[in-house]
């Protein structure tokens, strides 16, 4: 799995936030560990980067280390630009820059859209470039105030020939933000698998199972509205499953995307025993090669299938998560043993603190082995 960014992933990121690619780089990849403040030393280092900003930062396809985005106010001289910026004991970090072939240009044919869809018009055909006041009728409405400023004679309002009245912007510009915001969301969204409930699974559909697995990690790492969740279950499903969560919705209007999970659980889940499910459970063993936080989350879905069938407690789920993972993990993974003598002797933790020293250790192992293989 690849660590750095490529010059289309680059541009993808950049259509997803809306931001000029020919102002932006990529650096990294580097520990999450790494403070913003650091970052902004080592490119006030680099002279080719005017006033860099960081505009956002996500992991690596190994879900480990960090590359960063930066902005400048100004278009980068990408025949300046160094392939690697020595970073210390941090680096090296290499720099990407985005793919600016025509093909990449998404967004922009899509803002342009939003922005004809959006725009206010004025019958005067004003061009954009013209200043608000420009008309010699506008001009003599204009007096100079007591501070130097122009402003608006008392009870005088411009004509509307050619004027754009100020609640009509900001109604345009409005949408227009929301739309992008969306955009965003979606340019970073994995599209959520296709789920009916039918039986046989029909072609181009999941079983329940693949279905839920996919869909509840997509859940833990959404960052966008809940409502706009809630809408991508729904479109991921056909019928009866679909029918099945409106239904429910009815009486619950203000239900999270956890309970439509829950519901579907319940409707079309396996059928079976308490035995059966400790059993399933306890029989969870990390794969090879699979990584260790990969795993955690396998056992962390049978405790919350467990819960939601009233096998077991809530209170109950951290005790059984930190056995699990004692017993369940591979002795040939180092991060797993750390993570097993780490919890030999100490209190059992939680989902989040379990997951957070799990992600720490990996990632120190995996930076190690990186800087090794990279050097």
């Amino acid at each position: 799995m690849a660590a750095h960014e490529t010059p289309q992933t680059v541009r993808q990121w950049c259509n997803a936030l809306g931001i000029n690619p020919r102002k932006v780089a990529v650096v990294g990849p580097m520990m999450p560990r790494v403070k913003e403040d650091f970052i902004y030393e080592i490119l006030d280092g680099e002279p080719i980067f005017f006033r860099p900003r960081v505009a956002a930062s996500r992991r690596d396809s190994a879900g480990v280390l960090l590359n960063v985005l930066i902005e400048s106010p100004r278009e980068i001289d990408r025949e300046r630009v160094p392939p690697d910026i020595d970073a210390g004991d941090e680096g090296p970090w290499r720099v990407v820059l985005p793919d600016l072939s025509d093909d990449a240009d998404d967004l922009t044919t899509h803002v342009d859209t939003l922005i004809s869809q959006f725009a206010v018009t004025a019958p005067g055909s004003v061009l954009p470039s013209k200043r608000l006041f420009d008309s010699p009728a506008e001009q003599s409405q204009v007096k100079q105030g007591p501070s130097g400023e122009s402003v608006v004679s008392k009870g005088s309002r411009p004509s509307s020939g050619g004027q754009l009245d100020t609640p009509d912007i900001v109604r345009a510009l409005g949408l227009l933000t929301d739309q992008l915001t969306q955009l965003a969301w979606n340019g970073n969204f994995k599209r959520l698998k296709v789920f009916s409930g039918a039986d046989p699974v029909p072609s181009g559909e999941e079983s329940f199972e693949s279905w839920r697995d996919f869909t509840v990690v997509s859940v833990r790492d959404w960052t966008g509205p809940e409502a706009t969740m809630r809408r991508k279950i729904l479109e991921s499903l056909r019928c009866p499953a679909v029918d099945v969560v409106k239904s429910y919705l009815v009486s619950h209007p203000d239900a999270t995307s956890g309970d439509l999970i829950e519901v579907l659980e319940v409707t079309f889940g396996p059928v079976e025993s308490t035995t059966e499910m400790l059993h399933n459970f306890h029989s969870t063993f990390q794969k090879e090669k699979e990584a260790l936080s990969a795993y955690l989350v396998r056992v962390e879905q049978g405790l919350r299938l467990l819960v939601s069938r009233r096998v077991i407690q809530s209170s109950e789920m951290d005790s059984l998560r930190i056995r699990q993972m004692r017993r369940g993990t591979l002795n040939s993974d180092p991060v797993a043993v750390t993570i097993r003598a780490y919890y030999q002797d100490t209190l059992t933790p939680g989902y989040m603190a379990l997951m957070e020293r799990v992600r720490r250790e990996g990632a120190d192992a995996y930076y190690q082995s990186f800087q090794k293989n990279f050097t």
